[in-house]
């Protein structure tokens, strides 16, 4: 199953990645991290400074 990931920002101005498959959010070293029982996901982008949080999909 797809999930796409809308185009937006947090309100610290962080991105919130734009993907099409939890495969794709790999491919941009970010990281699945808990499926709520809406389907929200929470993600977190690792950089250089450690892992961040960039948004929450549902």
């Amino acid at each position: 199953m797809s999930v796409t990931y809308e185009a937006r920002y947090t309100p610290d101005g962080w991105p919130v990645v734009a993907a099409d498959s939890l495969r794709e959010v790999e491919r941009r070293a970010v990281r699945y991290v808990e499926k709520r029982g809406c389907g929200e996901l929470l993600v977190y982008q690792v950089d250089d400074r450690g892992e961040r949080y960039v948004g929450a999909v549902c």
